[in-house]
């Protein structure tokens, strides 16, 4: 059976900052929700672009949520998860500033609302021993 193992702060902030896909976790009426979408990294704050009506713009802004990224190899039963913890702050009409990275959202509509989260604690778990955990990505970005 795979060791499962604690990450450190700075392997779950280099793969944090390297994936591309995540998942927005919040609470809204009907409970909690976990919302799949594509994100950067901007200094030390995770940035989503999302729609000013959807649930991450009408839930998350001042609220504690999460941010969730992972990969699972389940040929040789080996992953990583990374969670980001910190108030949401949802951003109306976010002018395009140039040279500022910005997320590029894969959904057509309306994505002119910003998420961000400038995260307060970054956990992470790892499961198997001796493998790169960046080198299995299917997607990255370079690390900065």
């Amino acid at each position: 059976m795979p060791l499962l193992r604690e990450l450190d702060t700075a392997q779950c902030e280099r793969l944090l900052r390297r994936a591309v896909f995540g998942r927005v976790v919040l609470m809204t009426p009907d409970g909690p929700e976990a919302v799949p979408v594509n994100y950067i990294v901007r200094d030390d704050t995770v940035v989503v672009r999302t729609g000013p009506e959807g649930l991450v713009a009408r839930y998350a802004d001042g609220q504690r949520i999460a941010f969730q990224v992972d990969l699972v190899d389940e040929t040789y039963w080996q992953g990583w998860s990374v969670v980001a913890r910190g108030l949401g702050e949802v951003v109306h009409a976010v002018p395009e500033v140039p040279g500022r990275p910005a997320p590029r959202p894969w959904a057509a509509g309306d994505r002119s609302t910003e998420l961000r989260l400038a995260w307060t604690e970054l956990t992470g778990r790892c499961v198997g021993d001796g493998w790169d955990l960046e080198a299995t990505m299917f997607s990255r970005r370079q690390a900065r």
